[in-house]
């Protein structure tokens, strides 16, 4: 405030004619005219200056009270700061391994609620969750899509979250196999802001992940991940213990994928603390890609039983990734997908006790997951025919629990409308609809 104010005070003489905009001079004005013209700009200048002046002293005065009650930090010379550091880095190293990792949660706690204010301002309410639907242009026709609108741009994939390790020679209360786990795992995007969901578990429906099967059971996103700017993503899991407030804090991070160019695009994003490391699977699409809707798979057009008397998977990959098994003369003897790069829609033994989710009126299946990202690809250069990138995978378990049937249909994309497709499992027609849609640009843009 000073400064700014010893600034104004400083008397501007021009070093050059100034030009008013407001008044103009031709050739045939006086000398005497063009020099008062000139003279008039100049002061209407100092005037509003002083003006300016005025109204910074008035401020300065009208501050002055409160100056006492905000003091200003005190600047630390490099010395003093690496005293500091010095001083701090001894303290810490007498901890013992529970009190650092006190120390260390406490940091991650106060980071992300720091983290949490920032975007605040941003969507009104930290822990709102998007609202833009996954058809928002279903409806539309090719040829009608508003194009200011809609966008076909790069995508994240979310594969797999999981446990990957823990620390059991911490003695951390509650940490052991297995884990009762709950919290939220969401993505933020520029399309809204707000979060899109991968995981949310409130307490009473916490989920136990085990050392042979660490990974969370995902149920998002609820829309597809734009990935043209960098996309937040957070991480609030708990541990469940006796009494909620005997409940422990498992990890709280949150870091920001900015686009990692891989071979195939698949990435492990790793987040860890003294207690555990997990690590987020995903897949970036960098050609265009559409978001897919699974609405209904299930029905059993043909086949008086259900094939998933024992349960079963439903899974899908966009491009596909495939293995082809040949024998010793060439000819491909199997086909098998990779998991690593598979969505997995539905799983029953992850569903309580291990049986398949599914209408007894109508036989169609409730997924976990439903929506998509799937890859746009012409069949040649210029053409608008695209090829089948999308593969749906279900398979049928057997009473032991392993693969007993297995079927899959490749499906083309569509940029906008309903699809229906039938996958014949072992005798079965299993039906799937399908609504496809191009991805909304920005909810700004919404009246």
């Amino acid at each position: 405030m000073e400064e700014m104010v010893a600034f104004m005070n400083y008397r501007i003489i021009p070093s050059a004619p100034l030009n008013c905009s407001s008044t103009t001079t031709t050739k045939e004005t006086p000398k005497d005219e063009e020099d008062k013209v000139l003279q008039s700009g100049i002061d209407g200048i100092l005037q509003r200056l002083a003006d300016m002046r005025r109204d910074m002293s008035k401020l300065k005065s009208e501050l002055a009270p409160f100056r006492h009650k905000y003091p200003y930090e005190k600047v630390l010379t490099s010395s003093e700061e690496r005293e500091k550091r010095l001083k701090f880095r001894q303290e810490y190293e007498k901890m013992d391994n529970k009190e650092k990792a006190r120390r260390e949660m406490e940091f991650d706690v106060s980071d992300f609620e720091g983290y949490c204010q920032g975007l605040t301002s941003l969507v009104e309410h930290f822990e709102f969750m998007t609202l833009v639907s996954p058809m928002h242009f279903t409806h539309c026709t090719p040829r009608q899509m508003p194009h200011h609108l809609a966008t076909y741009g790069t995508t994240l994939q979310i594969l797999s979250f999981k446990i990957a390790n823990i620390d059991l020679d911490l003695k951390w209360p509650l940490l052991e196999w297995p884990l009762k786990v709950y919290g939220v795992v969401a993505a933020r995007d520029n399309v809204d802001r707000r979060r899109n969901i991968l995981f949310l578990r409130e307490r009473g429906n916490f989920q136990e992940i085990t050392q042979d099967k660490p990974f969370l059971s995902l149920t998002g996103p609820t829309r597809a991940i734009l990935a043209k700017d960098p996309v937040n993503l957070e991480v609030q899991l708990k541990l469940k213990g006796p009494t909620e407030p005997e409940d422990r804090v498992l990890i709280t991070k949150r870091c920001q994928y900015s686009g990692y160019h891989t071979d195939n695009g698949l990435y492990a994003l790793t987040l860890k603390n003294c207690l555990c490391t997990t690590e987020l699977s995903l897949q970036q699409l960098y050609r265009q890609s559409v978001q897919a809707t699974f609405l209904r798979v299930g029905g059993f057009v043909k086949g008086s039983t259900t094939p998933f008397i024992h349960g079963g998977r439903v899974a899908c990959s966009s491009p596909p990734d495939e293995v082809l098994v040949m024998d010793s003369q060439g000819i491909v003897t199997e086909v098998i997908d990779r998991p690593s790069t598979q969505v997995v829609l539905l799983n029953s033994h992850d569903c309580d006790g291990g049986n398949m989710p599914i209408g007894e009126e109508d036989g169609y299946l409730d997924l976990s997951r439903h929506v998509v990202s799937v890859e746009l690809k012409p069949v040649r250069q210029y053409s608008e025919e695209l090829e089948e990138t999308l593969k749906v995978v279900i398979q049928a378990y057997s009473e032991s629990g392993d693969i007993a049937a297995q079927a899959h249909v490749k499906l083309r994309p569509q940029y906008c409308g309903i699809s229906q497709h039938i996958c014949d499992l072992n005798g079965s027609e299993v039906e799937i609809t399908i609504a496809w849609s191009a991805i909304l640009r920005s909810n700004k843009v919404i009246p």
